[in-house]
C-alpha cells in the first residue's frame, strides 16, 4: 500500500513538471504525448485524450499516438473526435489501394452498377445508344467524384451520382472530363490530322506518338485540378499544372507508371480473360473488371493530390 502511494506521488510530481513544461511550450508534441501518458497512468483518461489530440493536431505524423488512442478508447469515447491517420503514398500501401473498391459497401456499388450497365448494353437496338449517351457519362462523372473524394481524404467509395440534379451530378462533371481530355490530347489530334494529309507522313506520325505521350503525362494532373477546383477551365492553366508536376515529380511519375500498369492489366483481363461471349454473364463480368480497375486508377490519382497538397499549395 505504501509502495502504491509512493508510485502515485512520483507520478503526480512528474505530472506537475510536465504540466509546467507544456504551459511554456504548448505546441510541443513530444511534451504533450508524455503528459498524456502520465495522465493515462493516473487514470485521467479525458485529460490524456485532450493531450493526445492536441499533439496530433500539432504533428499529424504521430502514427504511434493515433494507434494508442484507437487502442485505449472506445468508439463511443471517440464520438465526435476526429483522429486522422497519416496519409500514406499509394505505393507504400498498394494492398489498401487494391482493396479500396471493396471498402464501405464498395462491392455492392460495383456489382449493382455492373449488372445495370450489362443489362442496358444487351437491350436490342437502343442499348448501345443508351450506353453512349447515358451509361458512359454516368461512369465518367462517378470516376471524377472518386478523384475528388480521395483527394479530400475520404475513406471508401462515394455513392453513385444521384439523378435529382442531372446537370450538376452527371452532365457537368462529364463535360469537365471531356474538356480535360480535349486540352491534353488536342495537340496529338492535330498532329494526326496533319499526318493524314501530309506527304511527310513519317515525321508527322512520330510527332503524333510523342504528343500522345506528352498528353498522358499532363492528363492526370489536369484531372486532379479539375476535380479539386470543380472547374474545367483550370486545365488550361499550363504554367501552374506543369509547375505542380515538377514539384511532386517523384510521386507523380510513380503514379503514372502505376496507372499505365493497371490500365494494361485491366485491358488484358477484360479483353482476353473474361468470357465476354457468354450471354449476360460475360458482359457483367467485363463491367465488374472495367469498373474495378477504373476505380483503382482514380484512387491513385486522388491520392497523389492528398499526400502532396501541402507541397502544391493550390489554396
Amino acid at each position: 500500500m505504501q509502495s502504491a502511494d509512493h508510485d502515485k506521488e512520483k507520478l503526480l510530481q512528474k505530472y506537475n513538471i510536465l504540466f509546467e513544461q507544456v504551459q511554456q511550450a504548448p505546441h510541443s508534441p513530444q511534451l504533450l504525448v508524455r503528459l498524456g501518458d502520465v495522465c493515462m497512468e493516473l487514470g485521467r483518461r479525458d485529460e490524456a485524450l485532450f493531450c493526445y489530440k492536441k499533439a496530433i493536431k500539432t504533428d499529424p505524423e504521430l502514427e504511434d499516438v493515433v494507434k494508442k488512442i484507437k487502442e485505449n478508447y472506445s468508439e463511443e469515447e471517440l464520438e465526435g473526435v476526429e483522429v486522422t491517420e497519416k496519409a500514406l503514398p499509394f505505393w507504400q500501401n498498394i494492398g489498401a489501394v487494391a482493396r479500396y473498391p471493396f471498402t464501405k459497401q464498395g462491392s455492392i456499388v460495383m456489382l449493382v452498377g455492373a449488372a445495370l450497365f450489362a443489362f442496358i448494353n444487351i437491350i436490342p437496338l437502343v442499348g448501345p445508344f443508351i450506353c453512349l449517351f447515358f451509361v458512359y457519362p454516368y461512369i465518367i462523372a462517378y470516376m471524377l467524384r472518386i478523384i475528388r473524394t480521395t483527394a479530400n481524404g475520404q475513406k471508401g467509395l462515394p455513392d453513385w451520382p444521384e439523378f435529382s440534379d442531372w446537370w450538376e451530378t452527371i452532365i457537368r462533371p462529364c463535360l469537365q472530363v471531356i474538356v480535360v481530355t480535349a486540352v491534353s490530347f488536342a495537340p496529338a489530334i492535330l498532329a494526326l490530322i496533319i499526318a493524314l494529309f501530309s506527304s511527310t507522313n513519317l515525321g508527322s506520325s512520330l510527332l503524333f506518338f510523342i504528343l500522345i505521350f506528352v498528353g498522358t503525362l499532363y492528363y492526370p494532373m489536369a484531372l486532379i485540378a479539375v476535380a479539386v477546383y470543380d472547374n474545367a477551365f483550370v486545365a488550361f492553366n499550363f504554367p501552374q499544372l506543369l509547375a505542380s508536376i515538377w514539384k511532386i515529380k517523384k510521386s507523380y511519375f510513380l503514379s503514372l507508371l502505376t496507372l499505365w500498369l493497371f490500365a494494361f492489366v485491366g485491358i488484358v483481363v477484360s479483353t482476353f480473360l473474361v468470357p465476354i461471349s457468354i450471354p449476360i454473364i460475360g458482359p457483367f463480368i467485363s463491367w465488374v473488371v472495367t469498373i474495378y480497375f477504373a476505380i483503382v486508377q482514380m484512387v491513385i490519382i486522388g491520392n497523389v493530390y492528398y499526400i502532396n497538397k501541402a507541397t502544391l499549395r493550390w489554396f
